[in-house]
């Protein structure tokens, strides 16, 4: 459905006002009206319409004042300005133009004239205003860090950028266009994909995130982040579907799911702490060890558990450590739940994020085994 033109009629006169209202009405239009110059700039600022039309001759601030004003605020200063005026003469013409006016109609004015370019200045103003949108859009699509898609009703491509062109690794241009979208996923993510959609096209979402699949030209499966919203067209409701390629979390997801299982399944105990010295991650072996549960040791201070009055010396080196940001190895002693000490060879590191600050230190220990020499029975020399 196409939306009314907005047209602002500047006149002091209420007949003349009224008289260009009843030309003027209808579904083509949407009318407003103010007889000052003073209101009009505030109108125009507020309403930003697709047309002005412009009396000259008002008290207190007149037409020619007003259209300068607008032309010279960058807010409003593209509105097209028809200036209607009484006087004929060549001068006052020339300085309407020069001061930015589109275009100069005098009274009495032929109404059909006056309707047929109204119609046409709005016209083209709205043009205008579609191609200045239509780059915008096409500028975004193209500093976007994501593939980019838009799908019709039918499911069918009618807009991408080169992006999701060079994720899919596609030769030329626009080769996704006209292609139906359903055809680039993996058959079982398609279900989830349809159900999706449909919740984003019926409003239960306004927009909808998913995980997929979808085929490269080497014909292997992109793990892909996909938004879908809903995108305004001319004759229907599109899909826009943002893609973000996941390939890296994939493998980062990975890898760090078998590496919580090599700390989970170690031997050796293995705590986390952050720079103020409590512990965010402790891992099975020290829980088995010590007795403690992990809500009794997650975000308590270090100092809890290796108590100065047994860690002395190890304490002291320590602090050293946690303000140089270095490596510490030596023999902690840890009070257990119950009571007993455990006597610990321990190392110390600081875990640094990429810009190389140190955001958590990691202590790997594993327990102190005393062992006993004692000669064996069948060594002993008989008396």
């Amino acid at each position: 459905m196409n939306q009314k033109s907005k047209i602002l009629i500047v006149d002091d006169d209420p007949i003349a006002c009224e008289t260009l209202e009843r030309l003027l009405q209808s579904d083509f239009f949407e009318i407003c009206i103010t007889h000052t110059g003073k209101k009009a700039l505030e109108l125009t600022e507020m309403l930003h319409p697709d047309l002005i039309l412009l009396d000259v001759m008002m008290p207190e601030m007149d037409g020619f004042e007003v259209c300068q004003r607008i032309r010279s605020n960058l807010i409003v200063s593209d509105i097209p300005i028809l200036m209607i005026t009484a006087l004929d003469d060549r001068e006052s013409k020339l300085r309407g133009i020069e001061l930015g006016a589109d275009d100069y109609i005098t009274k009495p004015f032929d109404r059909m004239e006056l309707r047929l370019r109204i119609k046409t200045i709005t016209k083209l103003n709205r043009y205008r205003h579609n191609l200045e949108e239509k780059k915008k859009i096409e500028k975004l699509m193209e500093l976007s860090p994501y593939g980019i898609l838009v799908i019709n009703n039918e499911g069918v491509i009618v807009l991408q950028n080169q992006k999701i062109q060079e994720l899919l690794g596609l030769p030329g241009d626009d080769a996704l266009m006209n292609k139906t979208f359903l055809s680039y996923l993996h058959n079982e993510e398609q279900h989830n994909f349809i159900h999706t959609l449909e919740e984003v096209k019926q409003g239960i979402k306004p927009k909808a995130k998913l995980e997929s699949l979808l085929l490269n030209s080497n014909g292997f499966f992109l793990p892909v982040e996909m938004e879908l919203a809903n995108f305004p067209m001319n004759s229907e409701e599109g899909i826009q579907i943002n893609i973000r390629d996941i390939t890296y979390e994939k493998n980062m997801c990975s890898k760090l799911t078998i590496l919580q299982k090599a700390v989970d399944q170690s031997s050796m105990m293995i705590m986390v702490l952050d720079l103020d010295w409590r512990l965010t991650y402790v891992n099975p072996e020290i829980l088995r060890k010590t007795g403690f549960t992990e809500k009794e040791m997650i975000q308590n201070k270090f100092q809890e558990f290796y108590e100065p009055d047994l860690n002395t010396t190890a304490l002291e080196s320590i602090k050293k450590l946690r303000k140089e940001k270095k490596e510490w190895r030596g023999e902690m002693k840890c009070r257990k739940k119950s009571g007993e000490i455990l006597i610990e060879k321990t190392c110390i590191y600081p875990i640094k994020d990429f810009s190389g600050h140190c955001t958590h230190f990691v202590k790997i220990s594993e327990e102190k085994i005393f062992l006993t020499h004692n000669l064996p029975i069948d060594s002993l020399s008989p008396i």
